[in-house]
């Protein structure tokens, strides 16, 4: 149940990020900002419709495929959700939003942490300057148990962003397994 929980800030985040993109053709489409809104207030089966019938007038756009993908996670269908993310990914190989909805997938759902390191890093391939994008990454590193190549994740994040919470409070819990209790962190001495 959690994990399902967490899927809901996932999606609310990348739905953030999205809202800033104003070059899509879907824009001027009511039916877009509907079926968005549809999704953000959990009413996915009627999202996954009303994202059905744009794609086909819309079957190229690559937001419109990880939106669709968002609906079909949420209607606990992971394994759809991954070919609509891809999608996106084939048709907008730069499409950080995609890749951090794909690495997500892979690592909570499946467990896949390997697939989800490499999507984090093409992320940040991307948009390095993006420090959530560090932050996920060492998460996913932590998870595999590279914890110092997680908290230079995390520390890269942090030159981007200092007062970054997120990142600290994981850098945080590291250094506490770590039994790092009096060492100042690298970089912040």
């Amino acid at each position: 149940m959690r994990a399902w929980l967490a899927v809901i800030a996932v999606l609310a985040g990348i739905g953030i990020s999205f809202a800033a993109d104003t070059h899509s053709i879907l824009q001027n489409d009511k039916r877009w900002e509907q079926a968005r809104k549809n999704l953000a207030q959990g009413n996915a089966a009627e999202a996954r419709g009303q994202f059905e019938e744009l794609l086909k007038v819309y079957p190229d756009d690559s937001d419109l495929h990880l939106f669709m993908g968002m609906a079909l996670l949420r209607l606990r269908d992971p394994q759809a959700a991954i070919v609509e993310a891809k999608r996106a990914i084939e048709i907008r190989p730069d499409h950080v939003d995609a890749r951090t909805f794909l690495a997500w997938i892979e690592l909570e759902v499946r467990g896949n942490v390997d697939a989800a390191i490499k999507e984090y890093q093409k992320a940040i391939e991307l948009h390095p300057e993006l420090p959530d994008a560090y932050s996920n990454l060492a998460v996913a590193q932590k998870r595999r148990g590279n914890l110092d190549q997680a908290v230079a994740s995390l520390n890269k994040g942090l030159e981007l962003k200092p007062d970054f919470a997120t990142a600290l409070t994981t850098r945080g819990g590291i250094f506490a397994e770590q039994n790092r209790w009096t060492d100042p962190p690298r970089g912040c001495e």
